[in-house]
């Protein structure tokens, strides 16, 4: 009778497919280290096969799944259950299915069967994703350190428990140990690397950080993921420089990565190139129409560039795709207060700001500067002091928005006094500037 290995197969089947970045799906346990290198296998010890029958069966399933069609990948796993009823796998990858579609009970029903027939990492690894559901952290961490314990030498597994401590508990420490235990069990292994380099970046470890993802970059060529990594860590030292020319390789070997066009924005935005930035800000928003990312990407680099009409219109934009886009919402009621047009629309704009943001100080600085707009001092005044509040004055704006307001409410000397903090902020700051040589004439 032909078998198939348990461990293999569950690896190839139901393992969590890692989205792409920006997309807000994400695994339960596993992240895109452990899901998005192809040649990362995953290798076992157990023992544990599943009859030729079962295997057919289970395969069905797997097709049914890629077809969407739950009820046919449910009825071939029962086949399969049917056909090997000592073998845990048909039930781990019924419980992955029901997980796939958020019904806990039931995944927890198939791993309870699961258990029964297997006592096995691969049951563990499936026990932490139903505990993880269900908010079970310390559950779902005991699970994975039993697995561990398990198959201490599936590297792959120390990476995913590694996964686990970064984005689940947020315990960087943790999750670099079991990285470079991966490592040192696999040296090979381009996921561990990634994963070990992103880590040591968050934990300001950049030199060791750039090694290891040249290192995953080396051993996982066709993989764009360490190169895209690679990118935004020149972008975050600024050298824009160097990551274009790493993005524009991430898109010349994968096309469809459109994140890196957000990036590549980014790049050549610090360059203050803004044709270009917005050129491919526009690449992702015309493949992804729903995401109002790039939009306000587009609308913050005409902001920037004083190009108020297209800033405008592209924080509208914003807004038919996100109604509560705070920021949005925020910058569009400043630019209708500037030019004192259609302040209805400006104090609703920044009011609902406020609502999704109560402690942003730009945005109660921006409803005091819509109250100015229409006349309202007092309420202006009031407006900015609660903002300044907020930020400890460290806000050169809002030091020079109340400056104007105390300057219209006769107040010269504090507005003056308010004018010059904030140029001491940022010497470039306009408002302040203006302000200053209609307060000296």
């Amino acid at each position: 009778m032909q078998k198939m290995n348990l461990a293999t197969f569950l690896f190839a089947t139901t393992v969590f497919v890692a989205m792409p970045p920006g997309s807000l799906a994400a695994p339960i346990v596993s992240t895109i280290a452990t899901a998005s290198f192809p040649k990362d296998t995953l290798q076992s010890n157990a023992n544990e096969a599943i009859s030729a029958g079962a295997q057919r069966s289970m395969i069905e399933g797997t097709r049914a799944v890629n077809a969407k069609d739950l009820a046919a990948a449910r009825k071939a796993y029962n086949e399969a259950a049917r056909l090997d009823p000592k073998s845990a796998a048909p039930f781990l990858a019924l419980g992955e299915l029901e997980l796939v579609h958020q019904d806990t009970v039931a995944a927890q029903k198939a791993l309870d069967e699961a258990v029964k027939r297997a006592p096995h990492w691969s049951v563990d690894h499936f026990q932490a994703k139903v505990q993880v559901a269900k908010n079970d952290l310390a559950g779902a961490e005991i699970s994975l350190k039993s697995a561990v314990a398990k198959s201490p030498q599936v590297a792959q597994l120390h990476v995913v428990l590694g996964d686990f401590y970064l984005n689940r508990l947020q315990s960087l420490p943790a999750a670099k140990a079991a990285y470079a235990q991966a490592i040192a069990i696999s040296p090979a292994l381009a996921s561990a690397h990634y994963a070990l380099g992103l880590t040591m970046e968050r934990l300001g470890e950049t030199a060791a950080a750039r090694k290891s993802l040249e290192q995953a970059q080396s051993l996982a060529p066709d993989v764009v993921l360490p190169t895209w990594a690679l990118a935004r860590m020149s972008l975050r030292e600024n050298k824009p420089d160097d990551a274009i020319v790493a993005l524009n390789g991430v898109l010349k070997r994968n096309p469809l990565f459109l994140t890196a066009h957000i990036d590549l924005g980014d790049a050549f935005l610090a360059k203050r190139d803004v044709a270009k930035a917005i050129a491919s800000y526009e690449k992702f928003s015309k493949t992804q129409p729903k995401d109002a990312t790039a939009v306000q990407k587009i609308a913050l680099a005409h902001h920037a560039s004083g190009n108020i009409k297209e800033a405008s219109a592209a924080y509208r934009k914003v807004l038919t795709i996100n109604k509560d886009a705070p920021l949005s919402l925020n910058n569009l009621a400043f630019l209708l207060a500037q030019s004192k047009t259609d302040l209805s629309e400006a104090e609703r704009h920044a009011k609902r700001a406020i609502e999704l943001e109560p402690k942003a100080g730009e945005a109660l600085a921006t409803l005091g500067w819509v109250y100015r707009a229409q006349g309202k001092l007092a309420e202006a005044e009031a407006q900015l002091h609660k903002a300044i509040a907020l930020t400890a004055a460290e806000s050169a704006d809002q030091n020079a928005m109340l400056a104007s307001i105390l300057a219209e409410r006769g107040s010269l000397s504090d507005a003056r006094m308010l004018a010059q903090r904030a140029i001491a902020i940022d010497s470039k700051n306009t408002i302040a500037i203006d302000l200053l040589k209609k307060l000296k004439s």
